[in-house]
């Protein structure tokens, strides 16, 4: 018989990359007035300043299996992520930063420690993503 945890990764994968490519094209000027990282797929963060890093403001997407230990509640039903968090998960190692952006992008400026994986590969490469981290992703 299957495991079904096997069966749901992909599903949840899948589901995450939807929400990221949705998040993505949203509204960058609101992410500058509400000072949180927009999450996707459980998680995301919008537009800030990464930490140490570029003068880049991305749009920031956190990704992960764990429920929302946020109060409040988005319409979207994605959890947002702090900066504070999302530095503290990367210095613990408990974050995957990715770059969705072209190599051009990338190549301009990226968060720290980031791994370019650029928009249009992520579901051929959904394979490569860690199952036991957060995963960041942003696009500028």
């Amino acid at each position: 018989m299957r495991n079904t945890s096997s069966l749901l990764s992909p599903a949840a994968v899948v589901i995450c990359i939807i929400a990221l490519l949705a998040a993505c094209g949203g509204n960058r000027d609101s992410a500058a007035t509400n000072g949180t990282a927009n999450s996707t797929a459980t998680n995301t963060a919008n537009r800030h300043t990464p930490p140490a890093t570029t003068a880049v403001s991305p749009s920031v997407t956190a990704t992960t299996a764990t429920p929302s230990s946020s109060p409040q509640q988005y319409a979207d039903g994605v959890r947002r992520v702090t900066i504070n968090e999302l530095r503290d998960a990367m210095a613990k190692g408990e974050a995957v930063v990715i770059d969705v952006r072209g190599a051009q992008g990338y190549a301009t400026g990226h968060i720290k420690d980031s791994r370019l994986f650029p928009e249009d590969q992520i579901v051929a490469r959904a394979k490569e993503l860690p199952r036991d981290k957060l995963i960041v992703t942003y696009c500028a």
